[in-house]
């Protein structure tokens, strides 16, 4: 769809590139991408949305940024189930009236699965036992996939029906890696940017990652066509002011709804805390879901623009009302967190997290 999107625009596409570095040209006002091949891309703007892989770092923060493991896996599987080979479970969720999404936790672990018709999706978030990496190549066996589980007898057996009928080798463990929160996302002249997950890194109990990203974009476009050409790099740094607060709450709430799923008695003995936010576990408060980051960049580029070239008042409205700002948290500290034992969802009492 994206590709038929660009196409129609006549916007060309080149597959098959490996871009390696990242340089801002200052004198001339471009930037460069470099491909594995000695290939250079030139232009006004270089965007770096190559995921957490991504080469751009050493431009915008100075120094090589690599990612670093959580001490967690994700397991994750798709799949069409066959009427012939898979009847009793294909009969039972052809049955269902509608698709089904359910969530179950308990200690150090928490499971995810959907199912419609005949697709199955499941994710369960494991510690990491050492033998997984940080690819999408590693498959396991569905055999090998139920012995990493823990406590498995109490569990709803739909999800172990839908384990057992995996098809050979189509479950992938990756390892969960991570960066710390940045200062910032552009180069000094803000003629490279970085987008999604090579700018802000998330582990997917945040339940926001791919969402913040598809942000970025209607963001982005809309800072760029507001700037206009000759103030593209502008744009930019309107882009990175409007969004980096948002998007640094979104990733620190991934560790906050695994601390919370993570409990001994999981989800359900966290909904006996006192302290159990409005949203409650893994709840996605109403700041986050009705904002549009379209209509955000329109509203405020004029302001945040101004606050860049001659320091006026800026406020950011995209985050939980009554938000107080904490700057320099690291993975380490909500790592330490879960190490303690310190599973109150502390993060979403900070501001109202409700979704009314």
């Amino acid at each position: 769809m994206l590709y038929q999107q660009c196409t129609r625009l006549g916007i060309s596409v080149t597959f098959g590139v490996n871009i390696i570095e990242y340089i801002e040209n200052a004198k001339d006002g471009s930037a460069t991408a470099v491909a594995s091949d000695g290939t250079r891309y030139t232009h006004d703007i270089v965007v770096a949305a190559d995921g957490l892989g991504t080469k751009s770092h050493k431009a915008i923060m100075g120094e090589i940024i690599r990612a670093v493991p959580t001490g967690f896996v994700v397991c994750r599987i798709f799949y069409r189930l066959d009427p012939v080979k898979n009847a009793e479970l294909y009969q039972k969720l052809a049955d269902q009236p509608r698709a089904d999404l359910r969530a179950y936790s308990g200690e150090n672990y928490h499971c995810v699965l959907s199912t419609a018709n005949d697709h199955v999706v499941i994710g369960i978030t494991l510690p990491d036992d050492g033998t997984s990496s940080e690819s999408w190549s590693e498959a396991i066996t569905g055999d090998e996939f139920l012995k990493m589980l823990p406590d498995t007898a109490d569990w709803d057996p739909i999800i172990i029906d839908t384990i057992r009928n995996i098809p050979q080798n189509c479950i992938v463990k990756w390892q969960l890696c991570w960066r710390d929160p940045q200062t910032k996302w552009t180069t000094e002249g803000g003629r490279i940017v970085q987008l999604g997950d090579s700018a802000h890194a998330f582990i997917p109990s945040s339940i926001s990652g791919a969402t913040t990203a598809l942000e970025d974009a209607q963001s982005f476009a809309e800072c760029l066509r507001l700037a206009g050409k000759a103030d593209a790099h502008l744009g930019t740094k309107v882009h990175e002011l409007l969004r980096i607060r948002r998007a640094s709450i979104l990733q620190r709430l991934g560790f906050a709804n695994r601390r919370e799923m993570h409990r001994a008695g999981g989800m359900e003995a966290l909904l006996k805390h006192p302290d159990t936010a409005k949203s409650g576990p893994m709840g996605l408060g109403k700041w986050i879901w009705t904002h549009n980051a379209e209509s955000y960049a329109t509203e405020r580029f004029a302001e945040a623009r101004a606050h860049l070239e001659i320091g006026s008042p800026f406020e950011h409205t995209n985050l939980p009302p009554g938000f107080n700002w904490q700057d320099g948290w690291t993975m380490q500290d909500e790592v330490e967190k879960e190490k303690q034992g310190i599973n109150t969802p502390d993060l979403k009492l900070n501001g109202y997290w409700g979704i009314y």
